[in-house]
């Protein structure tokens, strides 16, 4: 589903997957990016008119609901040592499990890759790397179940990272002695809204426009996705 100029636009340099979700029915959504990777809701997904023409998709613990993409598909989202950078618009409004996986291309037992997930009981949104038997991380607090979609975003350069919400650059926590690189994964899917075994952690709310950079984006950058996009979300 090509966007007219799309290429031509600084905040598309390096976007390696873009959900724009403008579908608003049935069980594919296209990606935006020059992968055009094919993302697949799975167990009745349901679709939620927002703003100017806009939709996001309602997930939900009962009814198991997520969106995946295959790991053959999603190789430019095998971030290890190089920076990266996710934003994706979310409403953390209702929840039954304590974690809530937004997006992920991971596996724990296996010890590689990278997830993106929110722990309910302190609010917090945690990125975090997976090598060998250990894993290393960054999270930001604050992130209550306010039923609004807020933005999520996160740079990562070497070692550090930072956290956005709403555009805004706010505290971040790293892991002692930095983040450790993921380790390479050629095997595991993508995974939108479950864990990476797609049978748990299924997020209970609202997703929208998951999209991930092969580069750091600057705070500028992240302020830039929201004031363009929030109009289109409220």
């Amino acid at each position: 589903m090509a966007v007219t100029f799309y290429d031509n636009l600084a905040i598309n340099e390096d976007i390696e997957l873009d959900l724009s979700m403008l579908e608003a029915a049935g069980s594919i959504t296209h990606d935006e990016s020059k992968n055009h990777i094919i993302g697949t809701f799975h167990n009745g997904i349901v679709w939620q008119a927002m703003a100017a023409g806009h939709y996001g998709v309602r997930m939900h613990e009962i009814s198991s609901r997520y969106l995946d993409a295959s790991a053959a598909d999603t190789m430019a989202l095998n971030f290890t040592s190089g920076d990266y950078s996710l934003a994706i618009w979310m409403d953390a409004a209702h929840w039954i499990d304590d974690d809530m996986v937004a997006m992920g291309r991971y596996s724990v037992l296996g010890g590689r890759g990278w997830e993106l997930y929110y722990y309910n009981p302190t609010n917090l949104m945690t990125l975090r790397h997976h090598h060998g038997g250990t894993r290393t991380g960054c999270y930001s607090g604050g992130w209550t179940c306010d039923g609004d979609l807020h933005l999520f975003g996160v740079s990562r350069t070497g070692g550090t990272a930072q956290h956005y919400r709403d555009g805004r650059p706010i505290t971040t926590i790293i892991s002692a002695g930095g983040l450790i690189d993921p380790d390479n994964d050629a095997v595991d899917d993508l995974t939108i809204g479950c864990r990476h075994s797609k049978d748990d952690h299924f997020w209970t709310g609202q997703l929208h426009r998951p999209r991930a950079w092969s580069r750091a984006l600057s705070a500028d950058e992240h302020r830039f996705i929201y004031e363009t996009e929030i109009d289109g979300v409220s």
